[in-house]
């Protein structure tokens, strides 16, 4: 949120919400009614790391269960960002068939997630290709499955990136009503 903040020129508040391993459902069902009562300048949900690791398929529940969280999302919020799942078949802890079968799964749950995002006004940000480094020792913690320090900030900039001078605009405009002299 840092960076977010420096690219908008102004200062932004955030709240975290997240369950370890959450799926697309946990997210929906347990983690959005968290957050009713409040209102929201933009709401971010990360959607598709877990379900992929747990070998969810992008199929028609997870469709409508995606559509049904952008929905409750809009009413808790002014802008509903999506972020993809992360690049996760590059994590050197897999072998090459599971990093395979994973590469497969991710590029096909971000373009059934690009089209839910479009269809139910959503911006979505697609971070399933294209993180620099993301095969190079120095990305990963020694456990080589998690993203260093350095990972996180490669991919943290990697997201910022993905949002469009205008887009960044629009997003710093937001809640300013709110703001007094």
């Amino acid at each position: 949120m840092r960076l977010l903040a420096k690219r908008m020129n102004r200062n932004v508040e955030w709240n975290l919400v997240g369950k370890f391993g959450a799926t697309l459902t946990r997210v929906r069902y347990r983690l959005l009614p968290t957050l009713e009562g409040s209102h929201w300048d933009v709401l971010i949900l990360c959607a598709g790391s877990n379900d992929l690791m747990a070998f969810r398929p992008a199929d028609e529940k997870w469709k409508k269960e995606l559509k049904e969280s952008i929905e409750m999302a809009k009413g808790l919020a002014d802008k509903v960002i999506v972020f993809s799942s992360a690049e996760v078949y590059m994590v050197p802890a897999f072998g090459r068939s599971l990093q395979n079968q994973l590469k497969k799964a991710t590029l096909y749950q971000a373009k059934v997630a690009q089209e839910v995002c479009e269809a139910n006004g959503a911006f979505y940000v697609n971070q399933t290709v294209g993180t620099p480094h993301g095969d190079t020792k120095w990305f990963w913690c020694s456990d080589c499955f998690h993203p260093s320090y350095e990972g996180y900030r490669v991919i943290a900039n990697c997201l910022i990136n993905h949002f469009s001078d205008s887009r960044i605009k629009e997003l710093a405009s937001l809640g300013l009503k709110d703001c007094k002299d």
